[in-house]
């Protein structure tokens, strides 16, 4: 491990302590990371503009590095970046939904389509059965937790199968959530309350609870 002292603080540092620099024989700056910090953080205190003016033209001659740099940082700072999000939005909530809807309408043909395919996917299925029952529950309260990943366990348990008929799920036979206890009887939209079973056997099934005719997936 090699190590050199900084032009600045005249610290002696590991390499690892500097940024690269092609242009000078070493290959690093000559001063230490922590010293070109406490100076960009000095200059922006002074000439903000010139900082953000700076930054932005670096950021339009290296777009994919920048877009890279972000993409990175939102992966390790989530909270922080969920959190910032929250904030700017509860501050500035009039302006945001006035710019959502200015663009909603200069790209409307590209957000239906994005909203059709959406809809057409598991998750947008899901979604969309988790909204009408949680319109049709207000009142009742009943809780909807149904996550695509626990409908997708609740198939392979079932062995893709309608879990009454017994029939396998297929195009012209897709699988739909059935409350084991009915809505109307205070089942929720839960992992544990929902099972799949073929549309004949649902329409047929209806608010009944018949336990002699359903097999839930947690006892398969």
């Amino acid at each position: 491990m090699t190590t050199k002292v900084c032009s600045k603080c005249g610290e002696e540092k590991e390499d690892s302590e500097f940024y690269k620099d092609k242009s000078v024989k070493s290959g690093l700056k000559s001063s230490c990371k922590e010293c070109d910090r406490k100076r960009a953080r000095e200059m922006h205190a002074k000439n903000p503009s010139i900082v953000r003016s700076r930054a932005l033209k670096w950021r339009n001659n290296n777009i994919e590095k920048a877009r890279e740099n972000y993409r990175l940082y939102k992966e390790n700072n989530k909270e922080k970046e969920l959190e910032r999000s929250r904030k700017y939005y509860i501050e500035n909530s009039e302006k945001e939904r006035e710019r959502r809807k200015q663009y909603y309408w200069k790209n409307r043909e590209l957000e239906l389509n994005k909203n059709k395919e959406y809809r057409k996917s598991e998750q947008g299925k899901l979604s969309n059965t988790r909204r009408r029952h949680t319109r049709r529950t207000r009142l009742k309260k009943t809780p909807c937790t149904l996550t695509l990943l626990q409908w997708e366990k609740i198939l392979k348990s079932q062995g893709n199968k309608c879990a009454i008929c017994g029939k396998r799920f297929c195009k012209s036979r897709p699988p739909t959530k059935d409350h084991i206890i009915p809505l109307s009887k205070g089942g929720g939209l839960t992992f544990e309350n929902v099972q799949a079973l073929c549309q004949s056997c649902n329409v047929i099934k209806r608010a009944n609870l018949d336990h002699s005719k359903i097999v839930t997936w947690c006892a398969a």
